[in-house]
C-alpha cells in the first residue's frame, strides 16, 4: 500500500488539474471583446488593445492615425474613413475627470442613413446622416468619464450605405 501512495497522489493530482482545466474552459476570466470574437463568434471584432490616449479637446484625424478604431473601418482616405459591415467600434483612453464630457465626431454618408451610437454598449443616441454630413455631439455617462475609458459603437441597418468617419474628439460638455 506504501508504494503505491505516490502512484496515487500522482493520479489525484492529476485529476485535479483536470476538473480544474474544465472549469476554466467552462468559466473564462476573458475580456468580452475576446469572448464575443473566439469563443461565441457573434462579433466580427478583432479584440485589440489600445495604447495611446485620447487628448481631451484635441480632435483625432482618422486619415491620419488608427490608433483608437477597433474594428469595422476600411483603409484611410485623404478625408478620413468608410465603415465596413453594420458595425464599427473607436476604443478610447482618456484621462478620468469628474467634468461632464461628450463625444464629437464628423461623418458623412453616400446616402441618408440612421445610425445607432452605442457607448460602452448602452444605446446613446440616434443619428441622421446625410451625404452633406455633419457634427454630432453624444453626452458620455458620468460612469464612463469617472472610468477614463469608452467604446463607441456606430450599428447601422444591415442594408444601410457606410457612413465615413473624418475626425472626433472628446470635448468638455457646454
Amino acid at each position: 500500500m506504501i508504494r503505491r501512495l505516490p502512484w496515487y497522489l500522482a493520479a489525484l493530482m492529476l485529476a485535479g488539474f483536470q476538473v480544474y482545466a474544465l472549469y476554466l474552459a467552462r468559466n473564462p476570466a476573458v475580456d468580452i471583446d475576446y469572448r464575443n470574437y473566439f469563443m461565441t463568434r457573434s462579433s466580427d471584432c478583432w479584440p485589440r488593445a489600445v495604447q495611446d490616449v485620447a487628448v481631451i479637446g484635441q480632435p483625432v484625424r482618422v486619415s491620419a492615425s488608427g490608433a483608437f478604431l477597433a474594428c469595422g473601418f476600411a483603409r484611410p482616405l485623404g478625408w478620413g474613413r468608410w465603415t465596413q459591415g453594420n458595425e464599427a467600434r473607436l476604443r478610447l483612453r482618456f484621462t478620468p475627470t469628474t467634468e461632464p464630457m461628450v463625444f464629437r465626431f464628423a461623418a458623412i454618408a453616400r446616402a441618408a442613413v440612421a445610425v445607432e451610437v452605442l457607448v460602452n454598449g448602452m444605446v446613446a443616441q440616434h443619428v441622421a446622416l446625410q451625404p452633406q454630413g455633419g457634427v454630432f455631439d453624444v453626452a458620455l455617462p458620468a460612469s464612463t468619464v469617472l472610468s477614463g475609458q469608452a467604446v463607441i459603437a456606430f450599428r447601422f441597418a444591415e442594408e444601410a450605405p457606410p457612413m465615413g468617419l473624418q475626425w472626433f474628439a472628446l470635448e468638455r460638455a457646454p
